[in-house]
């Protein structure tokens, strides 16, 4: 079950750009760091500049579990005070931003030169910044279901559960933040003169626009999180619709529901049950 929840991502990945930029983001940042011993001590270096912590973001592309990919997101946005979650003081993101353009104007090899502008332009995107996370409260939703799938003391019932519960918050997300989420703390940040701060880092918002009119239906990152929602629910009920079907039309749904026998939970608490 655990893989058909990663199959049901896939169409997610490949079909909605924003997603596809994040991933690709997230590969190119791993990609300069994991070949070339001086970025990783440069970055270094600078996270000691901004007394931030710095750590390298792990591989995104090939065979990578959902909980893989989160948890690559996770550090990207790594605030430095874990406890306070701010976005004030410049952290993991600006660090790595900082590095970027220092690359730019700097690396003799063309190659790495076009890579690095590539990430700082992506990473200054306020659009791809609000997606980003977004994208982090969908994975860790995803993530927290299939780490349920693939636990071993995981029963039919508890899977079925689980992914009702998952596609219940995936579909709130259709018309708002998850309550505390990445993105619910994002939108919080003050604007002023029509400019966010972000662990240091200034972006311009559009003309007449706040920080939560991104979002809105009309505007290209709003119109990227509501296909991306529909997408992914789209994928699960036709993944798992045998398990999270309640009628007895489909006949694997009826077989499953009889299941429900093993489940403790579901046994009768009196005589008169």
């Amino acid at each position: 079950m655990a893989h058909r929840l990663e199959l049901s991502l896939l169409k997610t990945q490949k079909n909605i750009k924003f997603v596809s930029r994040v991933y690709d983001l997230l590969y190119f940042i791993w990609k300069t760091y994991h070949y070339s011993p001086k970025s990783r001590r440069e970055l270094k270096e600078i996270g000691t500049e901004l007394d931030a912590k710095t750590y390298i973001v792990s591989n995104v592309k090939g065979t990578r579990w959902l909980p893989h990919v989160h948890r690559a997101l996770n550090i990207l946005l790594r605030p430095k005070n874990r406890s306070l979650l701010g976005f004030d003081e410049a952290s993991q993101f600006a660090a790595i931003q900082a590095h970027m353009e220092h690359v730019t104007s700097t690396a003799k090899d063309a190659t790495m030169r076009g890579r690095a502008m590539k990430i700082a332009k992506d990473m200054k995107d306020i659009n791809l910044l609000v997606f980003l996370h977004f994208l982090v409260d969908l994975f860790k939703l995803l993530s927290s279901v299939s780490l349920t799938l693939q636990a071993n003391d995981t029963t039919l019932p508890d899977a079925v559960a689980a992914l009702r519960s998952c596609s219940l918050s995936i579909q709130t997300m259709n018309k708002a933040p998850l309550p505390g989420g990445h993105l619910d703390r994002l939108l919080s940040i003050e604007e002023a003169n029509n400019t966010v701060s972000y662990q240091g880092i200034m972006y311009k918002l559009p003309d007449g626009k706040s920080l939560a009119n991104l979002i809105e239906e009309n505007m290209s990152v709003g119109k990227q999180i509501r296909l991306a929602v529909k997408t992914t629910l789209d994928e699960l009920n036709r993944r798992f619709c045998n398990v999270m079907d309640d009628t007895d039309k489909d006949p694997d749904a009826k077989v499953l529901k009889c299941f429900l026998i093993f489940d403790v939970t579901k046994w009768p608490r009196s005589n008169d049950d």
